[in-house]
């Protein structure tokens, strides 16, 4: 484990030095908040990194990414990727590394070491404009995953009418296209406009909108606490962030990762052996 870290650390830095660089506003996220809060580092079963950024700000690190982050490090997201990749947030990844997700072995893209940076966009007051906004974004997102479907599966079909018909959908629509038109459902509301946020690129279903939307007024101010080897950016009004994503969040409660582990994980190799081992057996 404290290899992993050692290499999420590296990209930590990195990440830190550009978004400094370039006046970008980024905070410690989830566990990763929660673990500099009480454990001033990883929380000690932690097996990642998360970062947050407001929409306007990770919209300018995307367009700087490719002149900021060079081998071994690379810049994950949609417009970086060469095959569709679906995630509503980027990923900083290591070359030379392994990180495979369960869900990820049959895609082709990156499957280097990653922390990740999610996207907090605005969400509105009003519970009907939730339920519009949260039933634009499945519908795009249903597009975005067609392409993914259709790179990731071989079918026959005479059998599967279903994928037949997402192949041809894929073949007369252009998937950046279809995944910019996700982005703006994303970013429908503005954040100067309205007053809560929430990471609505990792989940947008009703009840985590209601349960995880936070004020953005907690982000007002940014502080600076130990984190491993070196200082994490993190919001002043953390208590009250940390408050609505875990209520007690000092008393320890160990629960799985997001990730839900690795199909395969190593700090020394890279992937590409991996990933046609894992598909040859799979």
């Amino acid at each position: 484990m404290k290899h992993i870290w050692n290499v999420q650390m590296n990209l930590l830095k990195k990440l830190l030095e550009v978004c400094e660089k370039h006046n970008l506003r980024i905070w410690a996220s989830s566990g990763t908040l929660l673990g500099a809060v009480r454990h001033g580092g990883y929380i000690p079963w932690d097996d990642d990194i998360d970062m947050v950024m407001m929409r306007d700000d990770y919209n300018k690190l995307l367009s700087i990414a490719s002149a900021e982050f060079k081998a071994p490090y690379f810049f994950q997201c949609a417009y970086t990727e060469t095959v569709p990749y679906h995630r509503g947030h980027a990923q900083l990844r290591m070359d030379g590394t392994t990180a495979i997700l369960p869900t990820d072995y049959k895609l082709d893209f990156h499957h280097g070491i990653f922390i990740d940076i999610f996207v907090f966009d605005a969400v509105p007051e009003d519970d009907k404009e939730v339920t519009r906004l949260i039933d634009n974004i499945h519908y795009w997102k249903g597009k975005v995953m067609q392409f993914v479907s259709s790179s990731r599966f071989s079918f026959n079909p005479i059998h599967d009418l279903k994928l037949l018909r997402r192949l041809i959908y894929c073949h007369t629509h252009d998937f950046i296209e279809c995944y910019r038109k996700y982005e703006d459902a994303l970013s429908t509301y503005s954040i100067a406009d309205n007053t809560y946020v929430v990471k609505l690129g990792l989940r947008y279903d009703h009840e985590y909108v209601v349960k995880k939307k936070l004020n953005k007024n907690l982000y007002a101010k940014t502080i600076y606490m130990p984190f491993e080897d070196t200082q994490m950016p993190v919001p002043e009004e953390y208590d009250e962030v940390l408050t609505v994503l875990y209520g007690d969040y000092m008393n320890p409660n160990r629960e799985p990762t997001y990730h839900g582990g690795y199909l395969a994980i190593d700090t020394e190799k890279t992937y590409e052996p991996y990933l046609q081992e894992l598909r040859r057996t799979m």
